[in-house]
């Protein structure tokens, strides 16, 4: 971890030419950012900055935010760049901020938002592995335009509504949608068993199921 941290935060400083850190892996590294993005305004700068900082830090959870960083957080939210803000709440969620937590959560659920905003919203709280995941996903089954992303991203945070709930709606699902949530019924020892039990039943077409779903549930035992 140290090393993909060090090696992506090294890449901000040769990118935007500042001076090498020498134990980038360390959260100095990130301080001394933080010190950079306070002095400077331009948005395109900052961006470039606070994309650095989230590439090195992808898929991490419980980072220790940096010093200064909630006050630095409160200018970047103002910012008239959209993708400055979204990279802020993003990195303030990896800090472990529950009002970026809820934010996401809110964006997620708002049929209004974009669905692009919609799927970011979704990928930062599957990275910070939001224990309210679940529940907000099992809910998102029943909408056409997210319910793919939200199959995908049960398999990530196990809950045991969540087989019987895409289950549910497998029936709605397209020749895509199926296969997802195979994949993510098979992916889970716990889920593999409610699919095998719905198999049995003739409920799912064990002469349907595409040759990896099969691998996986053999896999299981």
């Amino acid at each position: 971890r140290d090393f993909c941290l060090s090696r992506g935060l090294g890449d901000v400083y040769k990118r935007q030419g500042l001076p090498h850190l020498s134990r980038a892996q360390d959260i100095e590294a990130l301080g001394a950012l933080i010190g950079v993005l306070k002095d400077v305004d331009d948005p395109m700068f900052q961006r470039d900055i606070l994309k650095g900082i989230s590439d090195a830090l992808k898929g991490q959870r419980n980072v220790k935010s940096p010093k200064g960083w909630d006050e630095l957080a409160l200018k970047l939210n103002k910012s008239p760049n959209k993708e400055v803000r979204q990279l802020t709440e993003s990195l303030s969620l990896t800090f472990g901020s529950m009002v970026a937590m809820e934010s996401h959560r809110e964006v997620l659920i708002n049929t209004k938002s974009k669905l692009e905003d919609r799927r970011k919203a979704l990928s930062a709280l599957i990275d910070a592995h939001d224990f309210k995941l679940p529940d907000i996903l099992q809910g998102l089954l029943k909408e056409k335009a997210i319910r793919r992303e939200a199959i995908r991203g049960l398999g990530v945070v196990e809950n045991p509504k969540t087989p019987m709930a895409i289950l549910k709606v497998f029936d709605q699902l397209d020749t895509a949608g199926k296969h997802d949530a195979l994949t993510t019924l098979a992916t889970r020892m716990s889920y593999a068993k409610v699919l095998m039990v719905a198999i049995e039943k003739g409920e799912i077409k064990a002469n349907t199921l595409p040759a990896d779903i099969v691998q996986q549930l053999k896999a299981h035992g």
